[in-house]
């Protein structure tokens, strides 16, 4: 099978944080690390592709530094905080070959989604599983559609049940028929998602918060994304510049 590998830069908020003793970003810019272990996923209809998402990332400090007579920490002026941001975006396209890019809502004016990709490897993180829920929203067209089908495709040959949780809708009714028609897959409906058992919750506009490591939607990934790259994956952090 080919592999795809999708280098995706994280931009992200350390609340609380200072700048490390001596460090002077306005002069270095925001340091660029990458995450230890790339995040593997399964992905497509047809020609099923294996892939990795590899993760640079950079982390702004909440504050600037202390006052040096109160002591009471000093936040970034808005135009220094965009410059740091936008340095650490222009190097990741450079020397990390990002072509994707993730800003948190605070360095950014609004939060546009995460690459498609993601939702794969948090499906991967379930496995094994055979059996799935799965929602769409209501107003889902052709796109999602397809988003569904490429995410679901690599573990329907084994999947014994699909969950559709929701109201009914013609993306669900096209879903059923692709399901029953190239899998013999009989999809039923359920108002509330199954526990036992991983939930795709494509239903953007539902915002809701994830309930479990099995609720794979944009919020749980972007935590999932936030806590790992502030954690390390697998413990294991490691600077660009020791691999460059």
């Amino acid at each position: 099978m080919e592999e795809k590998i999708v280098k995706i830069f994280y931009g992200g908020f350390l609340k609380g944080g200072y700048p490390k003793e001596g460090q002077n970003l306005k002069k270095t810019g925001l340091p660029l690390e990458k995450l230890g272990g790339d995040l593997p996923y399964l992905w497509g209809e047809g020609k099923k592709e294996t892939g990795r998402v590899r993760i640079f990332y950079s982390l702004l400090p909440e504050y600037s530094r202390k006052s040096l007579f109160t002591g009471k920490p000093k936040g970034w002026k808005r135009e220094a905080a965009q410059a740091l941001v936008a340095g650490a975006r222009q190097r990741a396209a450079r020397e990390g070959d990002c072509r994707e890019e993730i800003l948190v809502p605070e360095l950014a004016d609004g939060f546009e989604g995460l690459p498609p990709e993601l939702l794969a490897v948090g499906l991967f993180r379930c496995r094994p599983f055979d059996r799935l829920a799965i929602s769409l929203s209501q107003e889902a067209g052709q796109e999602e559609g397809e988003l569904a089908r490429e995410l679901l495709c690599p573990y329907l040959a084994r999947m014994r049940q699909v969950v559709f949780v929701g109201k009914e809708s013609r993306a669900s009714r096209r879903l059923e028929e692709y399901l029953s028609y190239e899998f013999g897959i009989i999809m039923i409906s359920a108002q509330k998602a199954p526990g036992d058992m991983p939930w795709l919750d494509l239903d953007s506009m539902a915002k809701r918060s994830p309930r479990a490591r099995n609720h794979i939607n944009q919020a749980g990934m972007l935590k999932f994304l936030d806590t790992a790259v502030k954690n390390g994956y697998n413990t294991d952090v490691n600077s660009l510049k020791k691999h460059s």
